[in-house]
């Protein structure tokens, strides 16, 4: 069988044939190695490694990648304390009571009719909860510490995380603004 041939061509000499073997007779140590049998070895020596780095990783253990907090597993957190309903007006609110309820001597939360505000009494604090759907106990703690404050205007639509006077965290979701604040409260027992 004829070796293949390779046209190059060099300037002012017109072109130059190559081929296997030299002009003196021994062989190209290139063109001898890299035939057809050694690439198809090396293209399954390839694919056996791309095959083994898929399999190896979960050998080695759980896949470490951040998650994010749509994808995590929310963890059970404290028991509920209460859940329902809860409306505010002129009388301020203790939600550490279940139902939560008026007390003469400490409450949690009042409403400010005129700004469309939640105001929390001593160490209470609101925040706006940024993330998608009802936030969870965890979410609550970390947004009210976070970004909690004092007073904060509230809108329809919207959930809010509370820390109340004995340290009781909560998520009230708002449903009616006016004369009254009205919606949906979750707060969990202490962790």
């Amino acid at each position: 069988m004829a070796s293949p041939s390779f046209v190059r061509p060099v300037i002012g000499k017109g072109a130059e044939v190559l081929t296997d073997k030299k002009k003196d007779g021994h062989k190209r140590r290139f063109a001898s190695w890299w035939n057809r049998k050694t690439q198809a070895e090396i293209w399954t020596i390839i694919a056996g490694v791309v095959a083994l780095v898929t399999v190896i990783p979960p050998i080695w253990g759980p896949d470490e990648s951040p998650t994010t907090a749509s994808s995590a597993t929310p963890s059970p957190g404290p028991s509920v304390l209460y859940e329902g309903g809860l409306r505010l007006d002129g009388d301020s609110k203790d939600l550490d009571a279940s139902p939560p309820a008026s007390r003469p001597d400490v409450n949690d939360i009042w409403w400010v009719e005129k700004r469309y505000e939640l105001d929390l009494y001593d160490n209470g604090l609101v925040a706006l909860w940024r993330g998608a759907g009802k936030p969870g106990y965890e979410e609550c703690y970390d947004a009210a510490y976070a970004e909690g404050s004092k007073e904060l205007a509230v809108s329809v639509g919207r959930w809010y995380c509370i820390k109340t006077v004995e340290s009781h965290f909560g998520a009230f979701f708002v449903e009616e603004v006016g004369k009254t604040v009205r919606g949906r409260l979750t707060v969990w027992e202490k962790s």
